[in-house]
């Protein structure tokens, strides 16, 4: 039963002084809608960047060594490519350890210096003398912010943190662990390697030194791996370069030799010739690649043009082939 009671606006104020005023009331249906989305909005676009330095791309773009998106997923971007010689599964268990998280946890970008620091080329066995460390300081910057957060967030001295499993808890008890993504939620966050990030102590490591089956084995023994021969891009086109025979197979050109005819027209006859082209001492056609690699390599031993040489330190007259 309501009851209503009469007084002055001096009586209801001076009867709040006595106690409390508690109003309460709810958002309409698209209102709260509306706030709802806008906060889906920031959380998915939170993100936690470390930046590597390297100017790569044209124009050249400060990119990024990794990334923490806003459902926690990492990212690795190397300028070193897998060769064969499980440099992929190294990188993404350097990265693993520092950050405290599964190896499984790590999306290995390579081989796109639109994307990837550019580190030149991978070979001689230095990319994890060259790139480790730097990957190593680029997830100790990224764990150095994330422990800051999770101080703040949780009130306590970051000597009081533990991580474990892509969370950040107290005591070796994990209180209260929060997930990565969850605090930098609505923010993007960009960070420049500090080279003076605490690396994780090699004593306690549970990762690196570690057996961990191969990341690139299992798309390499079922045949989803994209070799180099695989990629095709936006009109990219297949080249040949034409060489005269030699060895077991015919006679070599004469030494310092250059072209003094050339017949390209079997190279004309294939679909999709585009030009053939020289350059110095070689001659190279092209064409659209092939959908099928069978196809493709067959044109690769066929170049279909009849070279002639002649001797730059001769004066006498080379015979047409």
């Amino acid at each position: 039963m309501a009851i209503t009671t009469r007084m002055t606006r001096r009586q209801f104020f001076g009867k709040l002084g006595e106690g409390s005023l508690v109003v309460g009331f709810s958002l309409s249906p698209v209102a709260a809608s509306i706030l709802a989305r806008e906060a889906h909005a920031a959380r998915v676009h939170s993100e936690l960047t470390v930046l590597s330095g390297i100017a790569s791309g044209s124009p050249p773009a400060n990119d990024a060594w990794l990334t923490i998106d806003h459902q926690g997923n990492i990212t690795l971007f190397s300028g070193k490519v897998e060769l064969g010689t499980g440099t992929q599964t190294a990188f993404s268990q350097i990265v693993a350890e520092e950050l405290d998280v599964d190896v499984s946890a790590i999306t290995y970008v390579q081989g796109d210096t639109s994307q990837t620091p550019d580190q030149g080329v991978t070979a001689g066995s230095k990319s994890i003398q060259v790139q480790g460390p730097l990957v190593r300081r680029a997830a100790a910057t990224a764990f150095q912010a994330l422990s800051g957060l999770a101080s703040a967030d949780l009130g306590v001295p970051e000597s009081q943190l533990v991580a474990q499993d892509g969370s950040i808890g107290i005591d070796p008890g994990m209180k209260h662990p929060t997930k990565h993504d969850k605090l930098f939620a609505g923010q993007q966050i960009v960070l420049n390697v500090n080279p003076a990030a605490p690396l994780k102590d090699p004593g306690t490591y549970t990762v690196v030194g570690q057996p961990v089956a191969r990341l690139d084995l299992p798309d390499k023994c079922t045949g989803r791996f994209e070799f180099v021969s695989d990629i095709v891009l936006p009109g990219m086109l297949h080249g040949r370069v034409v060489r005269v025979n030699g060895g077991a197979t015919g006679t070599s050109k004469p030494k310092n030799a250059n072209f003094q005819s050339l017949d390209d027209s079997a190279a004309r006859a294939i679909p999709g010739f585009v030009q053939t082209s020289r350059r110095r001492t070689s001659w190279a056609s092209s064409q659209p690649p092939s959908g099928r690699r069978s196809r493709r390599r067959k044109r690769s031993r066929s170049p279909g043009a009849v070279q002639s040489w002649c001797p730059t330190r001769s004066r006498r007259t080379c015979r047409q082939p």
